[in-house]
């Protein structure tokens, strides 16, 4: 095969993407099949067994999501290893050590946690107040919060895994603020 480089790395990471894909299939009918769900959910509901009774309901679940959250990460680890850390920088992206690709592991899984567990708690919570219609409310505060995230995400979760700062060559700077004001597209600044 004469693939060039940076086709071969698409080509790798499309692989890695689709594999990673798998294994959550797998592992949700895996969980699904062998009763592994119902050991999540007994013990989810033994962890939130001490608090409130108002507050279980809401504490399993989040339980739950953490628990089914942390064996997903536990099996794609090896595989995110591989394709966030060796490739990147098997081909020269990234020169981020191992420390803190490993540091960067833990805020993603830590971000995915905040954002799944409200989000699956509101989902059940809509269930059920509505059991017929709670899809229409989940779509409409999912609408919601993808157009919040949209506008957050830059300036909350970016910085998180990323350093940011102001584009240091002027002419480049002023050639990409023309062109977003050409496009009508509001910028705060070149980063």
């Amino acid at each position: 095969m004469n693939e060039d480089r940076a086709s071969r790395y698409q080509r790798l990471k499309r692989q890695a993407g689709i594999i990673g894909l798998l294994w959550a299939a797998l592992l949700l009918a895996g969980v699904l099949a062998t009763g592994a769900s119902l050991w999540l959910r007994n013990t989810a509901e033994a962890a939130a067994g001490d608090l409130p009774h108002a507050w279980q309901p809401g504490a399993g679940i989040l339980a739950y999501v953490a628990l089914l959250s942390m064996l997903n990460e536990l099996g794609s680890l090896p595989l995110a290893f591989y394709s966030g850390y060796i490739l990147e920088r098997r081909y020269d992206l990234s020169n981020e050590t191992l420390g803190a690709w490993l540091r960067d592991q833990a805020k993603s899984f830590g971000v995915g946690l905040l954002l799944a567990g409200p989000a699956a708690t509101l989902v059940y919570w809509l269930i059920r107040l509505s059991p017929e219609r709670w899809w229409l409310a989940a779509g409409f505060a999912f609408a919601v919060l993808i157009v919040g995230l949209t506008n957050l995400a830059p300036v909350l979760l970016l910085p998180l895994f990323y350093t940011v700062k102001p584009l240091a060559r002027d002419g480049l700077r002023q050639r990409l603020m023309a062109l977003a004001e050409r496009a009508g597209a509001q910028v705060l600044g070149a980063y």
